[in-house]
């Protein structure tokens, strides 16, 4: 599983060009070029996570679930709004500064 919230992160990254600055276990540090690029790269990556084919091992995890959004339509197919692992997401805004 942490193989493929890599590889889509990862991917992410590369079609936002942002910059990978380091990985620790599950956890990324990311650099953008500016605060729009980070949320539109934070929103693809929850979307593409969420389209992610995890194992079906995974669902028996107490960390992971399915949830659906609310239909308010009996003909209506339950949208998935959350699928595999539990991923959050920070953003720091921030200008670079040369002096210390």
């Amino acid at each position: 599983a942490l193989e493929i919230h890599h590889s889509v992160i990862r991917k992410c990254i590369d079609r936002h060009h942002a910059y990978e600055v380091k990985t620790i276990g599950d956890a990324f540090m990311v650099a953008c070029p500016s605060a729009d690029v980070a949320v539109l790269l934070a929103n693809d990556i929850q979307v593409d996570l969420l389209a992610a084919d995890w194992p079906v091992d995974l669902a028996n995890m107490p960390s992971t679930c399915v949830e659906f959004l609310p239909s308010y339509s009996r003909e209506a197919q339950p949208k998935p709004m959350f699928r595999g692992l539990r991923v959050r997401i920070g953003i720091h805004v921030g200008e670079h500064s040369d002096s210390a």
